[in-house]
């Protein structure tokens, strides 16, 4: 598919969502400290969401580059436990 396919009613959630984050943002900035509280958690949320994903990044990245393409990796089927004979 080269195009995602959307409903308009996930579309609608999604901007009603937006607007309420940046209406609560606005009443930060304005000095609603309650506002300023919820604005601060939902950055944080943000900001842990994406830490989270770089680390898989990372990780996900150093497992493909180890991969050797002509060696077995222990989720081939085998149990671990098995002796191998030497060639």
């Amino acid at each position: 598919m080269l195009i995602p396919q959307f409903s308009l009613r996930w579309l609608l959630a999604v901007t009603t969502v937006c607007a309420v984050i940046f209406s609560v943002m606005g009443l930060a900035v304005r000095g609603s400290h309650w506002a300023a509280a919820v604005s601060i958690a939902v950055g944080s949320l943000v900001v842990a969401a994406m830490v989270y994903a770089l680390l898989f990044a990372m990780v996900w990245l150093f497992s493909v580059i180890t991969s050797l393409p002509g060696r077995k990796s222990a989720d081939s089927g085998q149990s671990p436990f098995v002796e191998r004979s030497a060639p």
